[in-house]
Order: structure tokens, then sequence, then C-alpha cells
């Protein structure tokens, strides 16, 4: 079978043309042929075709859509089915835009033959393919990427064949192509330098310099810019009366694909977490080598996300020759949340989009992404995302195209619709916590129980312990004598002032708690101080009761603090805090609730407003109840 799509999308068969019936059939047969041989999922079939109707409602009808599609193609194995999606399966010399694409990357790279004539007939080759617009009569933005995307590759070998042809002193044959091109594209400076030439090769040089002007007026009225360097010195060459032969790079527009390198620096010291970075490497790299698939990395502030990440794609970098992408969402910090609009404006500028040819709505920006990523092998590291929603449109659902997302919350939604793994990370060991210590900290005079005690204090969470190792790199004193120190660590109300680092929000558990703690809303906070005030265990029937709320209530409020990694579940209905979390939650207890009602809306011993919080105790320690508690204080 033959499919073309550089004009109306066709179908022919040695028995004749084929042709998909109905809107539905026609915009499913579209997208599989514009991403042919890649993974499409039914999540992005359903809004192609039935836009705005949930998947669950359409589901149904997309099987019986494909099922139609396969009897038109009678052949089985091209349609494949795969768990949560399709692919359609093509050859190159079966499809005109696989052919297009497969001459092009010969003609620029010069793969098959060095000689420009040889380079201009396999552009000539590609350019005789094109039949109109690509996917003509076919709406929506993923077939706007497309359409784009296979306009802008023809521009490109089209400046190329000019060049071409004009190295080789050809300027009659593209004197008339280039003038109505630059009428067509006015802005594109490439084109401009490239008329230039040919004007100046035909014995017009006045006019080449004429058209410079004309341009520069353009430019300066349109944009407020002046011509780039390469066309200055083309000018400059004609104004001297000298051969301007060379043109203007097809690249010199920023508009061409590039392979970005875009991964921030990691820690040289790193150390403790052999096993994730194993454990990516299964869910990230496929048996033969490919990269493949999401992972979202989760765990409380402070637990070493973003740098295991950082760690892993450095290591795996030569697995990504076509680039490695890092976006920071910023949903944790001092900081507005990047909105996605944003975080897809900066992930197609890193795959050299310029800013000029950005799309302006969501919808055309996430199609775009996903056509500059085809058959491409990139990693993209989403960083401190703050939810599904903020996430799901940045995800590429390209094969070849691997993700990690590193977030404080759980974000379970995309394992559920985009088949993401999760990899939730804990504390340090202790012999790693000592290790990396002993990396940070040039000192002998610390001995190894004296480092086994300081990462105790620090609950083995490797933010705190890098503060501290500064601290005490900052102090060297402190390590000559660890024992005021141990003594202030051990006090829990001085113990987050010695973990934070003047000047830097980043560096101060309390500010970085905070960041987590902001986000709650009034209930979810309101239990997240009181399980301070509770024991270090607390079983949810003793927590419902001292709430006063119902054990479903608090059992769904619970699940919220879990999914923040601001609580820790365990066995048996049971919960407690990570011991600096905990910390931090005994001081907002002291100083947000009155001591007279430290659990909340009533005392343990109080009447609940929920006839299920019938767990009772009679060890209440508000202060109501017992005059010597100490809020937050007590074992």
């Amino acid at each position: 079978m033959l499919f073309t799509a550089l004009g109306p999308l066709t179908v022919h068969a040695t028995g004749g043309s084929v042709e998909p019936s109905g809107r539905v059939q026609r915009t499913l047969l579209g997208l599989l042929v514009a991403r042919a041989n890649d993974r499409l999922t039914t999540d992005q079939l359903v809004d192609a075709a039935w836009p705005g109707v949930d998947v669950s409602v359409a589901l149904g009808r997309l099987q019986v859509a494909i099922h139609r599609l396969r009897r038109l193609l009678d052949d089985h194995q091209r349609l494949e089915c795969w768990p949560g999606g399709y692919r359609l399966n093509l050859e190159v010399d079966e499809l005109d835009v696989l052919s297009f694409e497969s001459k092009v990357t010969a003609a620029l790279r010069g793969e098959s033959d060095s000689s420009p004539d040889h380079r201009l007939r396999l552009i000539n080759e590609a350019l005789e393919l094109w039949q109109g617009v690509p996917f003509q009569g076919l709406d929506g933005p993923d077939f706007t990427a497309e359409r784009d995307r296979l306009t802008e590759s023809r521009s490109t070998v089209q400046e190329e064949r000019f060049r071409l042809e004009l190295s080789l002193g050809r300027s009659a044959r593209v004197l008339g192509e280039l003038t109505d091109a630059v009428s067509e594209h006015p802005l594109r400076e490439g084109l401009h330098g490239q008329l230039m030439i040919a004007l100046q090769q035909a014995g017009r040089s006045a006019d080449a310099l004429r058209a410079f002007r004309d341009l520069r007026q353009l430019l300066v009225a349109e944009l407020g810019v002046e011509p780039g360097s390469e066309l200055q010195r083309i000018h400059q060459l004609i104004l001297a009366g000298e051969c301007a032969q060379k043109p203007m790079s097809p690249a010199s527009d920023g508009s061409e694909p590039v392979a970005p390198v875009d991964i921030p620096p990691s820690h040289l010291n790193f150390t403790g977490r052999e096993a994730e970075l194993a454990a990516l490497d299964d869910q990230l790299i496929d048996a033969a080598g490919s990269s493949v698939g999401v992972c979202v990395i989760t765990g409380m502030a402070g637990i070493g996300k973003s740098e295991l990440a950082l760690q892993w794609s450095h290591r795996r970098r030569a697995d990504f020759p076509d680039g490695q992408i890092h976006v920071e969402l910023d949903a944790f910090g001092a900081e507005e949340w990047v909105d996605v609009e944003t975080a897809l404006g900066r992930m197609l500028q890193a795959l050299g989009v310029s800013s000029q040819h950005l799309p302006a709505g969501l919808a055309d920006r996430r199609a775009l992404l996903r056509s500059r990523l085809r058959s491409k092998r990139v990693l993209i590291l989403l960083d401190n995302a703050g939810s599904v929603e903020q996430v799901r449109p940045l995800l590429p659902a390209a094969p070849g195209t691997a993700v990690i997302v590193t977030s404080r919350r759980e974000l379970a939604g995309l394992a559920v619709r985009d088949h993401a793994k999760h990899l939730r990370l804990s504390p340090l060991s202790t012999e790693a916590s000592v290790e990396l210590l002993t990396s940070l900290i040039d000192s002998d005079d610390l001995t190894k129980p004296a480092l086994r005690r300081l990462a105790e204090h620090c609950a083995r969470l490797p933010l705190a312990l890098r503060i501290l190792a500064e601290r005490i790199r900052v102090r060297p004193d402190l390590a000559a004598d660890t024992s005021e120190l141990e003594r202030q660590l051990r006090d829990r109300g001085s113990r987050l002032d010695l973990l934070a680092l003047a000047g830097d929000p980043h560096s101060d558990l309390r500010t970085v708690f905070t960041w987590s703690y902001g986000d709650l809303d009034a209930e979810a906070a309101g239990l997240f101080r009181l399980l301070a005030c509770q024991p270090e265990e607390c079983d949810l029937g003793r927590l419902a009761a001292c709430w006063g709320r119902s054990v479903t209530r608090t059992r769904r409020v619970l699940d919220q603090l879990v999914e923040a990694h601001l609580v820790e579940p365990l066995p048996g209905s049971r919960y407690r805090q990570h011991e600096l979390v905990r910390i931090y939650a005994e001081e907002l207890a002291s100083s947000t609730d009155p001591a007279s009602t430290a659990v909340g809306d009533v005392c343990l011993l109080g009447s609940s407003r929920d006839s299920d919080a019938a767990s009772w105790s009679t060890d209440c320690r508000c202060a109501e109840c017992d005059p010597n508690a100490s809020i937050g204080r007590a074992s």
C-alpha cells in the first residue's frame, strides 16, 4: 500500500484507492499516518476524533472505528494494537512523508554523497513528492502542528537547494524562485541573503544592496532589530565589490531542530542511591537499550529527588543522542508555579523553536512538541512538579523519549492514565549518611561514632546532612569537639535553627517544609499539627477521636497528608511523621493552636461531632486535661 499526506490524505492499494468513510475514520487514519510507527494512546486518538468527550465514554466508539480501519486496510499487522493504544506500521517507501524526510536527511547531512549535484538530486526528489498542503482537509491541533513542521522542513530544504545552486554559480536557475520566496517569507533572513548573492552573481549588485536596505527597514519597523551578522557580512562584501558566494546557513533562522543539553550539574559527592539508580535503568531503558516511558520520583522535601534524577541523567547521557531537556516547574518554592503553556514554550525553545515561531495556544504547543520529538531519543526532566494537571500536557507520548518527573506529591493519576512508574525515596541508610558526611567534611577529628550520631540527628535526610556539613565546614572548631553541636541538635527546640544556612531559603529546612505545609488546606493543616501532639506512631481511631471527626473523614484527610509526603502510613492503620517534619509540626502546634485546645476543636475527652469517632482514651495530653503537659514535647 502507498500512503500520501503531502497534500490530501490518500491510500492506494494494488486493487485501487482505499477511501475511509466519514470524518472520524479520516481523522483517526490521518493521526495514525501523521505519527506513523509511533505509539498513540487511546486518549490522544479520542481527543482528535471526539474533542471534549471523556475517554471512558468514547472508548467503545474508538474500538469500533479501529476495527473498521483494519478491515479497510486489510492488514491487522499494519495497524497494531498495544496496551493503551495503537500504532500504524509503515516502511519509508510506503509513506511520502517518510520518504521526504529520508531524502532530506541524506541531502542535508551529506550521508549518501558529498557532491553538490547528488545532494541536489535528492532534494529535488524530496520536493517533487509534495502535492499541496500536508494533510489537506484535516482539522485539529495535531494536524496543524504537523503541517507547520513539514512546511518548515520544506522551506529549509528549499534554502539548501538555493545554496547548492548558488555555490555552483547557477543563479539564473533560482533567481526567479528566490524573488517569489522572499515575497512569501519577508522576514526570513536566510532567503534574503541568498537573493542578494544571486543578484550579485547576475551582475545586479545595486539591486542586491537595495534588497538589503528594504529588509533592514522592514526588520526595524516590524521587530525593532537590525539584520543578523551573516546578512551584514554579505552586505559588506557586496559593498566592497567582493564575491559574496557563501550563502547563509539554513540553520541561521533559529528554528532548526537541535539536540539540547540542558541538564543542570549534579553533586560530585553523591552516595547511597545505587539501588534507586538501577531501578531507573530498569524503568526507563528497555532490554534493547532504547529509552521508554515515564517515571515519577516522589518523596518528602529534602529527600534528594532532584539530585537522583540529575545523577541518572548525566550517567545515561549517551542513551539520549537527540538531547536532554530540564524544566523547573517550581510547584514548591518561593516562586509561582510554572504554567503549562510557559513550560511547553521552554521545551520547544530548547528543541530549537525560536520565540517568534512559538504557537500561541496550549493545544498547538502540545502538538508541536509531539512533532518535534517524533522519532527522537530525548530525555525530559520535569522537576518539582505539583500536580497531575501540570505534568500531563508536557508528556510527549513518543517512543524513544523518556520522562522523569520529581514531586513531593504522589501524582498517582499519572500511573493510571499515562502508564507512569513510580519510585518513592526513603531517607538514606546510616552507612550512606556517614559516607556522605565524610565526603563533605574535610576533617580527621570526626570519629565514625560521632558521624553516626550526627547522621541520626539529621534523621538521615540528605538535605539536612548537607546543611550540617556546610555549617561544620564554616566552623571547623565544631569538628574538633562535637559535644556542644550534638547537645544543640538533641534540643528539639533548636535543631531546625542549626539546619539552616543564612541567605538561602532552599538551604533552610524550616522554609523548605513550609513550602509543603503551605500547600495544605485548613483542615489538613490542622490534622498535620495535631499529629505532632500524639505518640510518634498514632493509630487511626485515637487520632479520629482526638480530632473530633469520623474515622472515615480522618482517613480521607490523612490520605492527603500521605500523598503530600508529610505523613508516613504504617501497617495496622497507624501513622507517623519523619522526625524533622515532626519537630516542624510541633513548632506549628505550639505557635498556632491555643494551649487549652492543643488537639483541635475538642479535647480527647470532649464530645465528638461524629458518632463513629468512638475510640476514646484516658491519656489526653492537652493542657485542659493535663495542666502539667508540655504541648508537642511529651514523648
